[in-house]
């Protein structure tokens, strides 16, 4: 029997120059990258120490005004709410009208004998109000009054007078309402 030997090796074909360049320099290219990205580690580890100090103070500093704004937070929620009624207080008054020449009217009626312990009157010039007398002749002259008004003056309209009740002190109480001339509105 005879031997036959195969031979497995290819044969070497020589690289061309560029493959030759890059088997020299891609080593020294990759080593040099390597060592390039392990300074960057290290000066970017020793950059965070540095700052890690600076950051934890920050955030010392932030937690203690935190907790300052926590304690404040209260009165600045009573400054904002008073803050917003006041601006719709002002809103209001801004848009309301003046009523003050329709009370001091009900105020400058004659009062001997009469007590008025409330009055109200809206928008729209209605008036109403709740009286008090010490007497019938004191009663009789305040609605002789207020007719008067009505008729000569023209700044009362539409008077309405609610059911007279006489109290256990002798007083009669009444409620009248009436439409107020439009101009004491303004």
């Amino acid at each position: 029997m005879t031997k036959h030997s195969v031979n497995l090796i290819i044969k070497k074909d020589d690289d061309s120059l560029l493959i030759k360049r890059l088997k020299k320099y891609l080593p020294l290219t990759s080593g040099i990258s390597f060592l390039i990205f392990i300074i960057a580690t290290v000066v970017t580890y020793i950059f965070l120490n540095g700052n890690i100090a600076e950051y934890n103070s920050l955030k010392r500093e932030v937690t203690v005004l935190e907790e300052r704004i926590k304690s404040q937070q209260q009165n600045e929620d009573i400054y904002i709410s008073t803050g917003k009624t006041l601006t719709g207080i002002e809103k209001i008054l801004f848009l309301s009208i003046n009523f003050n020449p329709v009370l001091s009217e009900v105020i400058n009626l004659p009062t001997e004998g009469i007590t008025i312990p409330n009055a109200s009157c809206d928008k729209l010039g209605n008036l109403s109000f709740k009286m008090v007398a010490s007497s019938s002749s004191k009663l009789d002259n305040f609605i002789t009054h207020l007719l008067n008004k009505e008729t000569k003056s023209k700044l009362y309209s539409n008077m309405k007078a609610g059911g007279i009740v006489r109290n256990e002190k002798g007083n009669y109480s009444m409620s009248i309402s009436l439409n107020v001339d439009k101009t004491l509105l303004k």
